[in-house]
This record gives structure tokens, sequence and C-alpha cells, in this order.
């Protein structure tokens, strides 16, 4: 009710604007404060986006989207003020944990060191991998699992998507569904 209600940013400052942060809801701009292995402080961005606060979004959705695509605007700038500026390692919150992050930072030969969300993981059982590096039936090895094309979702990186062996892909009323014959369902 509070993101309907109030203004989208302060009336001093339209820079500032309406988010959740640290529990609560105020009126911030952001920024993103750059340090070295010791702490001190190396460059101090101020992180422009859109800041659209999305009704269907928790205040958990809304801090891990900006945390998650902060990360390579904010290198970005960094390494264009300081370009002699070199890092072996980059040492994030779980917030950073989304793919085009790590694929960056493997760009830029930096090692990343990123705690993993618990949003991208599951209680589900963890697949192993054949020699092509296509997932296996955590339950069954011998079973690799089916490309089932790209998952590509508004705010979030794109991602493979692979699905058991054992389910029968349909058309019914001109909608996919997925029809599983399995005993101990691994997906």
């Amino acid at each position: 009710m509070l993101k309907v209600k109030c203004l989208k940013f302060a009336s001093s400052n339209n820079d500032a604007k309406l988010c959740y942060l640290n529990g609560h809801f105020g009126y911030f701009q952001k920024s993103v404060i750059s340090t070295n292995g010791f702490g001190l402080v190396r460059d101090v961005n101020f992180y422009d986006s859109d800041n659209k606060l999305s009704t269907d979004l928790t205040p958990q959705d809304i801090k891990d989207t900006y945390d998650s695509k902060s990360l390579i605007p904010t290198l970005e700038t960094f390494f264009n003020l300081h370009p002699n500026f070199k890092y072996k390692y980059f040492i994030g919150d779980s917030g950073f944990d989304a793919d085009d992050n790590y694929a960056y930072l493997h760009r830029k030969n930096i090692m990343p060191i990123i705690a993993l969300n618990p949003r991208n993981s599951s209680a589900l059982a963890e697949p192993s991998f054949n020699e092509f590096g296509v997932p296996l039936c955590p339950f069954d090895d011998s079973l690799p699992m089916v490309y089932d094309g790209i998952t590509r979702e508004k705010g979030r990186a794109d991602r493979i998507k692979y699905i058991c062996p054992k389910v029968k892909k349909t058309r019914i009323d001109g909608k996919t569904t997925y029809i599983l014959n399995c005993d101990n369902p691994c997906t």
C-alpha cells in the first residue's frame, strides 16, 4: 500500500527515489562504495536506474534486482576512471549472485568470491554433469536431462532450461503442458 500511495521521488531531490533498504521504505539516492581489500574507499558511484517499483515485487525482490544489476555499470565506471587499477579478486555478498556478473568478472580476469543467493537454489537434489556439461538426473546419472530452450525473464539473466528425460511435452488447447511419468521426480 505504501508503494502505491507515496510519491516516487523526494520533492527536495528528484534523484532520491522511493525504495526499500535494510527493512524500510524511504527516499534514497542509490550509491555503490568500492573498497580495496583493506576496506579503504576507492570510489563512490551514484547508481542511476529507472527505479520503477512494480506492485508485484516484494521488497526483497527489489533489493536483489538492484544488487545484481548494479555491479557491471559500477565496475565499468570505476575502471574507466582508474584504468591502472588491477584486481585479482572480487568479494561480494549474495546480492551479486547472477550469471551476468560472473561472466563479466571472468572476462576481466577477476576471480569472483560471491556468496550463493538462496533465491537461486532449491531443496531439489543437485545434479551431476556429463562430459559435455549436460546435467544428469540426480537420482539416475545414466539419464541426461533434455535441453528445453532459453528462459528469459524481465530483469534477470537468461538461463538455459533442461527438463527431465521422463517428461513428455505436449500441446493442449494451444498451451504447452509437461506430463511427468516418474515415481521419484527430480524436478
